[in-house]
């Protein structure tokens, strides 16, 4: 039996590596952001993608969920930030709900032993991103990446269609990053029980 989270995450791991994105990052003095697909793993000293998503587009069923990161670094240290979804443009009736936390790394001490050099997606021992925080504000280290991890809830109601929102970065209260996004809600549900 599959949760309808689950389900739904796969819809949109699937839909949105069928997209073909741009190759685009935003930089905003010297705070760089760019777009990067939930399934890909984001180290610290990672630099902009080279075909990152300008504008996004995640496709998501109703009763379902879906993730995109957005990834920031800075050449000197920035203090003080926060993010938030601004300008969704849906009726607050939609119930679509929205959450951001901060990526945070583990460190790992070695690879696993005997695994070809092909199949590592890092190497160790280093920093590998692994647990989600709700720890706002944050700093970002000079030169480090740091990923920002939205969370997007479409209930079973939501009405479907296209619809515009921004990740909004500040720091200490300033604007500096305003990253838009599109979230297509299909017309189709995810039950809330599986069965096989």
């Amino acid at each position: 039996m599959f949760s309808s989270h689950r389900v739904g995450l796969f819809l949109a791991m699937a839909c949105s590596l069928a997209l073909g994105f741009s190759s685009a990052f935003g930089a905003e003095g010297s705070l760089e952001h760019w777009f990067v697909d939930s399934l890909v793993k984001v180290f610290p000293e990672d630099g902009p993608a080279k075909n990152a998503p300008a504008n996004p587009e995640i496709l998501v069923a109703r009763n379902a969920q879906a993730s995109l990161q957005l990834a920031l670094r800075s050449d000197s240290g920035v203090g003080g930030i926060t993010a938030s979804v601004e300008g969704f443009d849906a009726s607050s009736s939609s119930g679509v709900k929205f959450r951001i936390r901060q990526v945070g790394y583990v460190v790992v001490a070695a690879s696993t032993i005997d695994t070809p050099a092909s199949e590592l997606v890092h190497r160790a021992p280093g920093l590998f991103p692994d647990a989600l925080l709700e720890k706002f504000p944050m700093t970002l280290e000079p030169g480090q990446t740091q990923c920002l991890w939205l969370t997007i809830d479409v209930p079973a109601q939501a009405p479907p269609g296209l619809y515009h929102a921004n990740v909004v970065v500040r720091e200490g209260g300033v604007e500096r990053v305003r990253a838009p996004f599109r979230l297509r809600i299909v017309a189709a549900t995810v039950p809330e029980k599986q069965t096989l």
